[in-house]
């Protein structure tokens, strides 16, 4: 009852993390009002449970920030895992649109970028559903409330994917947009492989 209970706070959780996403000074301002011995304990969770991600290092150096918000809550490490992804589709999503819009682009640079953003941008649709689908764990049918988080957690790998795929199936496009193409989609896949470790081991 008790850990039904927990599911049934996500979407206030959600609803105040991405609040406070918005806020420039999110991390100072909760950190000044921590004690050094609780972030101390908020950090130590953050890094035992990172340990088990796909993507320690990542997972840690990306968390850690939100270590006042998260403390020792399962739920909320998930919920800023997944969240965290989003931003970091959204900062993909504006690199590959930049280099989209660069003057000099090879026609078959340009047509591979497009293609690119619309993958991004499916990939920001599928984690918004992801958060959706978490919004919902209260009520009857949770375990197939949590399977919907997973299954859209993992569409939203699998639309990064075809992005990069997409760049290593046409050899014609410039090294230098495949280099700039690969490490941005890369963390991504990263940051969101590590959110989808997180609800595979809540679910």
């Amino acid at each position: 009852m008790e850990k039904y209970n927990s599911y049934t706070k996500i979407s206030n959780i959600f609803t105040l993390f991405l609040t406070l996403l918005a806020l420039i000074s999110l991390a100072q301002a909760t950190s000044s009002a921590v004690s050094p011995k609780a972030s101390r304990t908020y950090k130590n969770f953050i890094k035992t449970k990172c340990k088990t991600a796909t993507h320690s290092k990542l997972c840690i150096k990306t968390l850690n920030p939100y270590a006042p918000f998260i403390q020792t809550s399962d739920l909320k490490l998930c919920a800023t895992a997944v969240t965290v992804a989003v931003e970091g589709a959204k900062n993909v999503s504006t690199i590959v649109t930049k280099l989209a819009k660069k003057k000099g682009l090879s026609p078959r640079d340009g047509a591979a970028l497009h293609d690119c953003i619309s993958d991004v941008r499916d990939s920001i649709s599928v984690l918004k559903q992801t958060i959706t689908a978490m919004q919902h764990l209260k009520g009857d049918a949770v375990d197939a409330k949590w399977a919907d988080a997973k299954t859209w957690a993992s569409g939203a790998i699998s639309d990064a994917e075809s992005c990069r795929d997409g760049f290593a199936e046409k050899k014609e496009v410039s090294k230098d947009v495949r280099k700039k193409i690969n490490s941005s989609m890369g963390k991504l896949e990263q940051l969101m492989s590590n959110a989808l470790c997180f609800i595979g081991h809540l679910y």
